[in-house]
């Protein structure tokens, strides 16, 4: 899970300050709140079930629970928190879900750049004859070849006929900010049906999900209707 990789998370304190369900709270939730997004920082959720959840915080033990803290934590838990969208009998911070699935790209990313790396040094290494260094350059070569046979390829046929709304996709939009996906994923449809799956430039569209998230990004500058609420 991204926690364990990383230690700390990103948080920006004028958009909790400022977020009208933070504004709110008392002391006494926002602590609860505050911890409770760290366990999901750490496990990547926290458990659906309320008493589950509340044992974890040491809520309702004889030494430590109080009906004040039940009733602080119940208004949190409902107002912070809403399921996983692939794990049953799990809940989420969709803001924070969010920063946890950029960070899991981002590591991807640089793990895929460290192997190329790690590649490039052994090159430079003694040993590394010029015939190598020759086979190396003609992989290279062929690799350039086929990505700009790629751009040139025909899209995968028809994509846009099974395509439907995830709902990770429903989750990225609000945290967002955006409009709701299912009322423009029918334009984003009609527009692949009349180019054929093809961007500007003649190119196929690869990753159907990152195209509309794109779609729905330029619904900022080119107008929107119904959106979904903010969580944070």
């Amino acid at each position: 899970m991204v926690g364990e990789k990383l230690p700390w998370f990103k948080f920006y304190p004028a958009d909790f300050l400022t977020d009208e369900k933070v504004m709110t709270m008392t002391y006494e939730e926002i602590g609860i709140y505050l911890t409770l997004l760290c366990y999901q920082w750490m496990q990547g959720s926290i458990p659906a079930d309320s008493s589950q959840a509340q044992a974890m915080l040491k809520l309702g033990s004889s030494h430590a629970g109080t009906d004040s803290e039940a009733k602080s934590f119940e208004r949190v838990f409902t107002l912070g928190f809403h399921p996983h969208p692939h794990l049953e009998n799990r809940l989420i911070n969709n803001r924070l879900y969010l920063i946890q699935e950029e960070q899991r790209l981002r590591s991807q990313a640089l793990s895929a750049a460290g192997v190329k790396g790690s590649q490039a040094k052994a090159r430079l290494k003694p040993g590394f004859s010029q015939a190598s260094a020759s086979k190396s350059q003609s992989q290279n070569q062929n690799q350039r070849e086929k990505k700009k046979e790629n751009k040139r390829a025909t899209p995968r046929e028809n994509w846009w006929e099974s395509f439907s709304i995830t709902e990770a996709l429903r989750v990225y939009c609000q945290g967002k900010g955006l409009p709701s996906p299912d009322d423009h994923v029918d334009a984003f449809l009609d527009h692949q049906r009349s180019t054929g799956g093809v961007m500007r430039g003649g190119r196929p569209v690869k990753d159907p999900e990152a195209a509309f998230r794109t779609w729905m990004r330029n619904t900022r500058t080119f107008g929107a209707t119904k959106t979904i609420g903010v969580e944070r």
